[in-house]
């Protein structure tokens, strides 16, 4: 009995250290994505993966 005990607390805090990592502040992947990318290529990447409208449809082509 004594041995689950320590496994239990054990597991406990592995968990505690868990939601600690997790609620750490750090930028969304979101977040991340469009600092890499910038706005209007996340939001066509977006768009493209959810099928969803975004205002990248509003981007234009341009010449080069």
């Amino acid at each position: 009995m004594r041995q689950r005990d320590v496994y239990a607390t054990n597991r406990l805090l592995r968990d505690l250290v868990a939601v600690g990592e997790m609620q750490r502040e750090r930028p969304s992947a979101d977040e991340r994505l469009e600092s890499l990318l910038g706005f209007e290529l996340t939001a066509v990447l977006r768009a493209t993966l959810t099928g969803t409208p975004s205002p990248a449809q509003r981007l234009q082509h341009r010449a080069a």
